[in-house]
C-alpha cells in the first residue's frame, strides 16, 4: 500500500509540471481581414490560445499592423517617398483579449518618412493602396510575435 501511495505521488508530481508548462496553441478564431479607405487601413480578427501566464506577467497582448505607403511630390512626379508603420515610428498597436473581437486602424502620415528628393511645395500625394500589409499578434513589452497573417496589397 505504501509503495502505491509513493507511486501515485510520483506520477502526480511528474504530471502536474508537464500539464502546467504545456505549449499554448495560439490561433485565429476568426480569420483576420483588412480593409482600406483613402485615409485608413483597418484590420479585424479574433484570437484564442493566448498564454494567460505571460499576459499576467507582462503588460498585455497586442495586435500590430505593418504596411508600406508610397508618396509622390505634387510639384515633381520624379520625387517620391516611402512611409509606413514599419518605417520611422513604431507600428500601430491595439490591446487584445482571448476570444474577443479586435479592430486596429493605421492612419498614414501626410508626408513620407523617407523622401527620396526635395519636394519644393512640401505637398505629397499618397498612393491610396497599402503594400506589404501584415497583422501580427505579440505578447509583452518587447515585440514577441505569436501569430501573424499577411495580406499583400490592400486597396480601397
Amino acid at each position: 500500500m505504501r509503495k502505491a501511495i509513493v507511486l501515485v505521488a510520483l506520477l502526480l508530481g511528474v504530471a502536474l509540471p508537464a500539464g502546467s508548462s504545456a505549449a499554448v496553441n495560439t490561433h485565429w478564431l476568426t480569420e483576420p481581414t483588412c480593409t482600406a479607405t483613402a485615409t485608413a487601413l483597418t484590420c479585424t480578427g479574433r484570437v484564442a490560445g493566448l498564454n494567460k501566464n505571460r499576459a499576467q506577467a507582462f503588460p498585455g497582448t497586442y495586435a500590430w499592423i505593418w504596411a508600406t505607403m508610397y508618396y509622390t511630390c505634387s510639384d515633381d512626379p520624379a520625387v517620391t517617398g516611402v512611409g509606413g508603420s514599419s518605417e520611422g515610428d513604431p507600428a500601430t498597436d491595439a490591446p487584445i483579449k482571448n476570444g474577443r473581437p479586435f479592430s486596429i486602424t493605421l492612419t498614414p502620415r501626410s508626408e513620407p518618412d523617407f523622401p527620396l528628393g526635395d519636394c519644393p511645395s512640401g505637398i505629397w500625394l499618397r498612393d491610396p493602396s497599402y503594400y506589404g500589409v501584415s497583422l501580427t499578434v505579440s505578447e509583452g513589452w518587447e515585440f514577441n510575435p505569436v501569430l501573424a497573417a499577411s495580406f499583400g496589397t490592400v486597396s480601397p
